[in-house]
């Protein structure tokens, strides 16, 4: 872990993913927290929350801008982004034939069907090496 006393070691600037499922335009919300690498698992300790808005019912890829930048002073940090409701669905699209190293976590709170789901890696989700949502972020130096 990389420490600077008194300021951010980094600074997440954008933020874009790929949705594969969006039905009655669900919000979206990015929560940034600490992550435990020999754990592979979130801390589950929120440093930041930004709302990115409503998700139109579509699969394009997304982007936002974070103005103010998100300030992080570790390295090791998840991205959890959530969205949806009780009319509401936001399912982001992932990969599992890439082979980019790193832990992908699902859990589903769903109100009323019966289908939440744990805190799982998708690597068990998809019976696969390697699985990851198709997420992408811009972060510097500062």
């Amino acid at each position: 872990m990389l420490h600077r006393p008194g300021r951010a070691a980094l600074q997440l600037t954008r933020l874009g993913f790929q949705i594969r499922f969006a039905e009655g335009e669900p919000t979206a919300k990015l929560d940034v927290l600490p992550y435990d690498p020999g754990n592979h698992a979130p801390v589950l300790a929120v440093l930041d929350t930004r709302d990115l808005g409503p998700i139109p019912a579509d699969t394009t890829y997304r982007s936002f801008d974070l103005d103010p930048p998100v300030l992080l002073d570790i390295q090791d940090f998840c991205l959890r982004i959530t969205g949806g409701g009780a009319t509401s669905t936001l399912v982001l699209n992932t990969d599992h034939e890439g082979m980019a190293p790193g832990d992908g976590l699902v859990a589903i709170d769903d109100p009323g069907d019966f289908c939440d789901t744990p805190l799982t890696n998708l690597r068990e989700w998809y019976d696969s090496p390697f699985a990851h949502f198709c997420l992408d972020v811009d972060l510097d130096s500062v």
